[in-house]
């Protein structure tokens, strides 16, 4: 059993309040797609409003309540070649429930493993 890889982080995705589209209309991507392979994300809502996501723009797939955090600890304890991820090329979109007036927008973290 090998653990020889090492946590890296991608750059912070960000989408700005104004920047987000009625969920039933559409979704937006929130920055660019991810550049590697991904074991760990934290998706953050930091608005007023209930804000649905999708992962690769096909409906819905979750939603988070206002000014709330999402964690998914995708590939936990698993060896390299063995896990779940999210792959290289995935994107997370966005889009409102009911329309946020206050706040900053969404982001997303991605933790990938160097070595995979």
């Amino acid at each position: 059993m090998s653990y020889t890889a090492r946590s890296q982080w991608e750059g912070i995705r960000r989408l700005a309040r104004g920047s987000i589209p009625d969920s039933a209309v559409s979704f937006t991507i929130i920055d660019t797609a991810l550049s590697n392979p991904v074991r760990q994300i934290i998706v953050t809502n930091d608005t007023n409003a209930v804000i649905a996501f999708s992962v690769n723009n096909n409906g819905a797939n979750f939603e988070l309540l206002p000014y709330s955090q999402f964690v998914s600890d995708i590939a936990a304890n698993k060896q390299i070649n063995s896990s779940l991820f999210m792959s290289k090329g995935d994107a997370l979109y966005a889009g409102y429930v009911a329309a946020p007036t206050a706040g900053t927008g969404v982001s997303l973290a991605a933790m990938y493993g160097k070595g995979d």
